[in-house]
């Protein structure tokens, strides 16, 4: 029989995919390569190594045991559960990037208003000048503009466990424009840092003057005008998205 393992190492854990042939037919493995590839992010495909093996053990653990390499490796049986697993491991979600803010800038710990604008921008300038999302996240409208609500959930709950979260540094690099993604993400912090705490301070944050998402046709006001808390789309950011920017 042979079996087809696609393996990776993300972040010092090991996860693998066995697939077993037993009629040895090599096309079934090209197909089943084939079909991962397609289903994994640029970033995973880039961690990705695939071994065809060709002897009698009929299980993954048979496999790991003769072969130290696979050694520690979680195994999977389903292809498709193995993806998901793999993209999850590298894709940028909104708790990697705001522990990295609340880590990075510190000034940003105790100003929520200001936090959930900077996590906003950086989201909207990296998708529109890209046409790509940054990382995974799900803005709505609340009263005063843009927020991520699993954010908001975790840095009023669980502060702390958030800030332990240091997944970004590592995940970034896998990133062909890592640097370009760790400029704009400096640009925006100083950018909007304190211009959304003078915001708040001055009590202006339900003045779309001064709170720039609260302008006509922003966005947000899209959203808002759907319902409170109403998800902030993708599509009217990258056409309304230059309504709101500081110039």
């Amino acid at each position: 029989m042979i079996h087809l393992i696609a393996f990776a190492r993300i972040s010092g854990k090991q996860y693998a995919y066995d697939y077993i042939v037993k009629d040895k037919d090599i096309k079934k493995i090209i197909q089943r390569k084939q079909e991962i590839l397609g289903k994994l992010s640029s970033e995973a495909k880039s961690l990705m190594t695939f071994h065809v093996i060709s002897n009698e053990c009929v299980s993954f653990n048979e496999i790991a045991t003769k072969d130290p390499y696979f050694a520690d490796s979680k195994p999977f049986s389903n292809w498709i559960d193995f993806v998901r697993e793999i993209n999850s491991q590298t894709n940028i979600n909104s708790s990697d990037i705001a522990s990295y803010l609340l880590r990075k800038y510190p000034a940003l710990r105790n100003h929520r208003f200001a936090l959930h604008k900077v996590l906003y921008y950086i989201y909207a300038d990296f998708l529109t000048s890209y046409g790509l999302t940054l990382f995974m996240a799900n803005f709505v409208a609340f009263d005063k503009g843009p927020v991520e609500y699993d954010i908001y959930r975790l840095e009023k709950y669980e502060k702390s466990e958030l800030m332990k979260n240091s997944s970004f540094e590592i995940k970034v690099q896998y990133l062909t424009n890592y640097k370009e993604v760790l400029h704009l993400i400096k640009r925006d912090v100083e950018k909007y840092q304190n211009y959304y705490d003078q915001v708040w301070n001055r009590f202006e944050s339900s003045d779309s003057t001064s709170n720039l998402t609260h302008k006509k046709g922003t966005p947000w006001s899209r959203a808002y005008e759907r319902g409170t808390n109403s998800p902030i789309i993708d599509s009217d950011i990258i056409q309304y998205h230059h309504i709101e920017v500081l110039n």
